[in-house]
């Protein structure tokens, strides 16, 4: 998945593009014809592209085709980086400054609530106490 955009690289060692397309022109010598048919007998995949372009009425729009189906991948593997892209969250210094700085106060606030709480209880105690002593 590495490089989606050439989907005959896992397959280098079997045919490319190129080859692919002289094949199915008939550019081929005896001998190249026949290296190339032993180099890729043993590939599924490339067998099954022959023969789908063998389909083809038009061979002179072959070409066109194969421009536009990679045309419309390049847009649609763009598309997903973008959207990858926009789902991550930025190296923005102020978002982090913010965040850091919201914790700090929540952190301060904290230890004054608590202060506070621990002089009232001081306090309550104390109220009590000399009321006890008065008594």
């Amino acid at each position: 998945m590495a490089d989606l955009k050439d989907i005959l690289s896992e397959q280098e060692e079997h045919a490319n593009e190129e080859e692919l397309i002289k094949y199915l022109d008939g550019n081929l010598s005896e001998e190249e014809k026949y290296a190339f048919e032993t180099k890729t007998s043993n590939s599924d995949f490339v067998n099954d592209a022959v023969e789908g372009l063998n389909q083809f009425k038009s061979k002179e729009k072959l070409n066109d085709y194969v421009d536009q189906l990679n045309k419309n991948l390049h847009k649609q593997l763009d598309l997903r980086k973008k959207r990858k892209d926009k789902r991550k969250i930025k190296d923005n210094p102020w978002i982090w400054l913010a965040i850091i700085l919201i914790l700090g106060l929540i952190i301060i606030a904290f230890v004054i609530i608590r202060m506070q709480h621990k002089a009232d209880t001081l306090e309550t105690a104390k109220y009590s106490v000399e009321r006890h002593l008065k008594v």
